[in-house]
């Protein structure tokens, strides 16, 4: 097995994708992250993000599970644009938060209707909640954890342990929600503790949230809070706002930069950004 993980940004962005000259240089599509381990592709949601990643894995024969944090069109609507899914032959296993799914209907709207294709042209081998894919992997020295978040619906978030290395994503929480939801924020910090890398929900400003209580997401003050609390190594943050440009998203950083002087160094997702977390006394550094 690989002494590291491979960690690659797709999509970054949360709600509706947004091209344009705007959002060019942080990126557009909606949210989709890899985590490369030896011979395992992990994918962590399937926005429009995963329709470039699928052309790169396209030709390569790794076992590849997509893990869905939930069902939110901004994290399902490109998997249906997932070339591997097409190959004859290919197996792929993808895992919902609620395992009585076996159809790419309920997930994707792959109906004939809402897509050109129904679910019974897919060629791939797909495996749709079937067996026990965290199990398998615990067995190569893969700890994978999830946890519910604050988010209408059922949706969680993902804890990945590998060499002595850990990598949170979070895409979607209300770490702050209007009424008690099913995650505390103990129990949050806990989840993330001593991470080397949190991708954490970082959607609003604190001015921006009054009106959005009670959606799901969290304002950049709380992610960064959190990310303080649990002793991250590193915050990303993720599922940037489709109206947020690229130049504000730049101003946010050069404000909130000058006040995190700790031990968690903090930035905003970008598009394209590949971390190699190496395992623990294989290298020095982190990143």
């Amino acid at each position: 097995m690989n002494s590291r993980m491979v960690v690659k940004l797709w999509g970054v962005r949360g709600s509706i994708p947004s091209p344009g000259p705007a959002t060019a240089r942080y990126g557009g599509n909606t949210t989709c992250v890899s985590v490369e381990i030896g011979d395992a592709v992990l994918i962590f949601d399937a926005g429009s993000g995963i329709r470039n990643l699928g052309k790169e894995l396209f030709s390569d024969p790794r076992t590849v599970v997509i893990f869905l944090t939930h069902l939110h069109w901004d994290h399902v609507q490109g998997l249906l644009f997932f070339a591997p899914l097409y190959q004859p032959g290919r197996t792929l296993a993808i895992e919902t938060p609620d395992r009585t799914m076996t159809s790419l209907v309920p997930i994707a709207g792959a109906d004939g209707v809402h897509f050109p294709l129904t679910a019974e042209q897919i060629l791939s081998d797909l495996r749709v909640n079937q067996g026990d894919p965290i199990g398998d992997l615990a067995k190569t020295g893969i700890v994978l954890r999830r946890l519910r978040m604050n988010h209408p619906g059922l949706c969680h978030g993902f804890r990945l342990e590998y060499g002595g290395r850990v990598l949170v994503f979070i895409p979607d929480n209300e770490i702050h929600p209007p009424e008690p939801g099913p995650l505390a924020w103990n129990d949050l910090v806990a989840f993330c503790q001593g991470a080397d890398v949190l991708i954490h929900d970082a959607q609003y400003l604190a001015e921006e949230i009054s009106s959005k209580r009670g959606w799901g997401h969290s304002t950049i003050d709380d992610a960064c809070a959190l990310g303080k609390a649990a002793g991250a190594k590193r915050l990303i943050l993720f599922h940037h706002d489709p109206e947020r440009t690229d130049g504000e998203i730049d101003d946010i950083l050069a404000k909130i930069l000058p006040d995190s002087r700790g031990a968690t160094e903090i930035s905003a997702a970008k598009e394209g950004t590949i971390l190699h977390l190496v395992s623990v006394g294989q290298a020095a550094g982190l990143l």
